[in-house]
């Protein structure tokens, strides 16, 4: 079986080697790539997701992982191969959805961008992540007072969770 790739580390100390697969071993190493991506360690974070995807090549989190991942880099067609694949397996859709949308606004792809968030209001209904894409792509359309009303929505949703969070 393989194992995670030389050199890595984790907050833990080194990364041990993977004899069998499994579910918490592939989540390990999404955890692991999370944790080098954070850091701005993105070869090893891509080491991480891609040996996820070895060991699990249907798992939706690695592929969305590494859709963010080719964004950051400017690589959006990458990025948009990635997240159209990790939309159909995802036990997320909406994350993966914002996501898209984020490549599809960097590729002036407004259209789609549009449809994407609308999808992803579908699934998930108003989030501060995705009201907060939906400002972005308002701006990008010349829609400033929009976007002010979006931004101040999510602001207020999301004071809203961290305020329920903190009282349980």
């Amino acid at each position: 079986m393989p194992n995670a790739p030389s050199g890595c580390v984790t907050k833990g100390g080194v990364m041990p080697a993977f004899t069998e697969t499994t579910d918490h071993n592939v989540d390990a190493l999404i955890t692991a790539g999370e944790v080098a991506f954070s850091a701005g360690e993105t070869a090893k974070a891509e080491a991480f997701f891609l040996e996820a995807l070895k060991s699990a090549p249907l798992n939706g989190v690695a592929m969305n992982n590494l859709g963010v991942l080719m964004h950051h880099r400017g690589n959006l067609v990458e990025a948009e191969r990635y997240l159209l694949r990790s939309a159909l397996f995802s036990e997320n859709p909406a994350d993966v959805l914002v996501n898209l949308a984020a490549v599809a606004q960097a590729q002036a792809q407004l259209t789609a961008a549009t449809e994407y968030l609308r999808m992803a209001i579908l699934s998930a209904g108003e989030t501060p992540r995705i009201l907060e894409q939906m400002a972005s792509l308002a701006e990008v359309m010349g829609d400033a007072t929009n976007a002010a009303v979006l931004r101040a929505k999510s602001m207020a949703l999301s004071e809203a969770s961290d305020a329920v969070e903190g009282g349980s």
